[in-house]
């Protein structure tokens, strides 16, 4: 008989109803053999029933350990075709949910596959075609849901769901300390023909699942305490004598990183990749329930703590055995692995923590090869094309702190000098070497990323601009910035702000744009609660700007105004009720997210210059002397120079100060006084 309709299907006979329920026994009992057997004699009787086909299909799959997914996933498809339903989630509707466990299964698959867009829109619509009885496959598709919800971050509404699906849950006199884990590798399921009596077991698996979700969902909101009090539950559920669990532990040192404690997770994460330790579960078996490579998540996450800890070259070499170990399993054929493993990807976040690493060692290119490579798949992500921009100033500007503070070359400031009495001249050396801007503005953007110029890191900023004033923000309350966690926190999305303004400030006045440089310092100086250091540029900025456009007058007033010195990274949190709530970045196993520094309270790794009050009072001092001069007030400008330098006796000049100072004596007539100085400085002026 060809299948034609639904209603062709012959009723169960009651000697096939007793098969079936056996079948469905075997399979509990992973005893696929017998199921897979017990199933055959029902398809070779009913060779047009395309249930008994997919269910066939689904032990055949766990009797292969879940190998060989490709073949599953053509019955998957050919189980749709007999049914006459289109996979397309874009085409589902209400009629088309008859078989829940067909759609069910195709959404495990997108899940594996990390289509975790089409795994929702799927689970969206099955999810509420269930009716409150809570049969096992209702809640296979709620946790299901869950884990695609806090994949697609997307936790506020996980932590709804995880609320309504507890409230769902019967209660149970089963004592889940004694309960196992629940597997979150979910694979299919056979399609139920009969009511099923609801498992205590299972459910006590699920209720430490939902924990396991629960504490992961606040800690990536970054609620810190409500994540510890839901990790401490979580621990109380599974019993103090129960084996050291991956997720437990793995959540415990996310808390403990999030919380600043970066060496006691960085102790932890080292415990959790030793496969003898006592009580820890082997790499294989978390291979096999979470999808999770140890070798390589451990690696990972040991790195992020060794950035924060201040070491960058060590965070560096993990990344880099991580993403051998990552090559090292992905060599494998797919078709030899497991679904819940075939799909394993971390090579892109390890691309983008390496890249962030090389940055803070000061080796912008190399770290411009991988980021650039990130932004093909994280391109909304605001931090990213930032550093991708502090790549194109560090390579274009190593370094400032030559020519404003004291060192080595300080002695080497003067390059010749020629003639004698009123003819002669002497030639600096000028550290300051100005960037060019490119004119033909078709080469660059034809060439930005093979010749990463200040152009191209104005293109990279305008786009972190666009994404960090969006009206999604506002809308969402959160900024999203993949792979890492969402940022909710106002501070940190200001902070992150902050730093794109001081840079797109910075870029557009060496591109000798200063409409648009004062714009930006205006913009930059209106932000709430921001570090001193931003201020303190923005004035600095600004005052350039305004010099360089000829408006002499504002470029004094933005100087010599009440200008703070502080260029401090921290911010204190607006209300002790935050305080708790303020984290920086971490690295989940399962979700495994990048080290920076662009957290609101933690110092960056690589100093720039000015770095303490003194500093940046020098440079301000040396700001407002060169104004005064170019504005002929050459009195003003040597009485300001000469209070600074009593002010700091006894201390050796920076070159810049000793050859400004230099030209104010010439220009004042004090020729022996400048001949004095650089002899004294520089040895090379005989008097």
């Amino acid at each position: 008989m060809a299948y034609e309709d639904q209603s062709e299907i012959l009723p169960l006979s009651e000697t096939e109803r007793e098969v079936c329920e056996a079948a469905i026994n075997h399979f509990s009992e992973e005893d696929f053999q017998t199921s897979a057997d017990l199933l055959a004699n029902i398809v070779a009787n009913r060779p047009n029933d395309h249930r008994f086909k997919h269910n066939l299909a689904v032990v055949e799959f766990r009797q292969r350990s879940c190998m060989n997914w490709k073949k599953f996933t053509d019955e998957l498809t050919k189980a749709f075709s007999d049914a006459k339903l289109d996979m397309e989630p874009c085409l589902i509707k209400q009629d088309n949910l008859q078989y829940p466990v067909l759609w069910y299964n195709l959404s495990v698959i997108y899940f594996h596959q990390r289509r975790t867009r089409k795994a929702l829109a799927v689970l969206d619509r099955l999810s509420k075609t269930f009716s409150n009885v809570m049969t096992p496959l209702t809640k296979r598709t709620k946790l299901l849901l869950i884990d695609v919800l806090i994949r697609v971050q997307q936790y506020e509404r996980a932590l709804n769901e995880i609320e309504v699906f507890e409230a769902q849950l019967r209660p149970s006199s089963v004592d889940i300390s004694c309960a196992p884990k629940l597997s979150q590798g979910s694979t299919a399921v056979l399609q139920p023909v009969s009511t099923q009596a609801t498992d205590s077991k299972f459910d006590g698996d699920v209720r430490i699942k939902l924990q396991q979700y629960k504490t992961l969902c606040h800690l990536c909101m970054k609620s810190l305490k409500l994540g510890k009090k839901e990790c401490r539950q979580l621990f109380m559920a599974t019993g103090p004598s129960s084996p050291i669990t991956y997720v437990g532990t793995c959540l415990k040192a996310y808390h403990d990183y999030l919380r600043g404690n970066v060496k006691k997770a960085h102790k932890t994460i080292t415990n959790l990749k030793q496969p003898g330790t006592e009580n820890a579960e082997s790499h294989e078996n978390i291979l096999e329930q979470y999808g999770d490579l140890l070798s390589a998540v451990c690696l990972n996450n040991e790195a992020c703590c060794d950035f924060y800890l201040g070491k960058p070259t060590l965070a560096g070499m993990n990344f880099v055995k991580a993403a051998a170990e990552f090559d090292k399993y992905s060599e494998k054929d797919n078709s030899t692995l497991p679904l819940y493993a075939a799909k394993i990807n971390m090579k892109l976040e390890l691309m983008y923590n390496f890249g962030v690493t090389l940055l803070n060692l000061r080796r912008p290119t190399e770290a411009l090869k991988y980021l650039n490579m990130c932004l093909n798949f994280y391109f909304n992500n605001p931090r990213l094309w930032l550093r991708v921009a502090e790549c194109c100033i560090q390579i274009q500007k190593s370094e400032n702190e030559s020519h404003l503070s004291v060192g080595d070359k300080r002695r080497n400031i003067i390059k010749d000098h020629n003639g004698s009495q009123l003819s002669g001249k002497i030639v600096f050396v000028d550290p300051c070497s100005e960037y060019k801007p490119a004119n033909n503005e078709d080469a660059v953007k034809e060439n930005d990323k093979e010749k990463p110029t200040l152009e191209y890191a104005n293109i990279c900023l305008e786009n972190a601009l666009r994404l960090v004033e969006s009206d999604s923000i506002a809308n969402e309350g959160c900024l999203y910035v993949k792979p890492s966690t969402p940022i909710s926190s106002i501070q940190e999305i200001n902070s992150l702000h902050a730093a794109i303004l001081c840079a797109a400030a910075y870029v557009q006045l060496k591109l000798e744009n200063y409409p648009l440089a004062i714009k930006r310092c205006h913009q930059l100086m209106t932000l709430h609660n921001i570090p001193g250091a931003y201020q303190y540029l923005a004035k600095m900025y600004l005052g350039e700007a305004y010099f360089k456009y000829g408006q002499l007058t504002k470029a004094h007033d933005a100087l010599f105004q009440e200008n703070s010195c502080d260029v401090n990274f921290y911010v204190p949190p607006e209300s002790d009720e935050k305080k708790d709530d303020t984290a920086s970045e971490c690295s989940w196993p399962g979700q495994p997210t990048v080290g920076t520094n662009c957290s609101v309270n933690v110092k960056p790794l690589s100093d720039w210059y000015p770095n303490d009050e003194r500093s940046a009072k020098a440079v301000l001092v040396y700001n407002q002397t060169v104004k005064l001069c170019c504005s002929g007030e050459l009195n003003k400008a040597s009485e300001l120079l000469r209070q600074w330098i009593s002010r700091n006796e006894g201390r050796a000049l920076a070159p810049e100060f000793i050859k400004l100072a230099a030209y104010l004596h010439i220009r004042l007539g004090n020729i022996e006084k400048a001949k004095s100085l650089l002899h004294t400085t520089t040895g090379k002026l005989k008097r």
